[in-house]
């Protein structure tokens, strides 16, 4: 992957679903990590917001309605927290990103 800092930021999204289950205690990390993922910037690839909600919403539903419920009205958070696509087709286009 040409993307160092995109690629840091998905291996850290990685180990932040294996490490946190969804529960609401660890609703400050994954808040943390978007803010943190909102800041990378990409030369060569679009950055995956949409995959990285979609996969949120489908693997940590509690932590995902909490971030859109709390954060409505920040306007970027509001924002993204809508973002939708299908799981299957966010993971695959994860994987696409991670083996480029």
């Amino acid at each position: 992957m040409r993307e160092p800092e995109l690629e840091a930021v998905l291996k850290k999204f990685d180990k932040l679903l294996r490490q946190y289950p969804d529960h609401l205690d660890h609703l400050g990390d994954f808040k943390s990590f978007l803010r943190s993922f909102l800041r990378v910037r990409t030369h060569y690839l679009t950055l995956p917001t949409s995959e990285v909600i979609s996969i949120i919403k489908h693997e940590k539903p509690t932590i995902y309605y909490s971030l859109k419920a709390n954060l409505k009205d920040d306007p970027i958070f509001g924002f993204i927290t809508q973002l939708d696509m299908s799981y299957e087709l966010a993971k695959e286009n994860l994987e696409t990103i991670k083996n480029k």
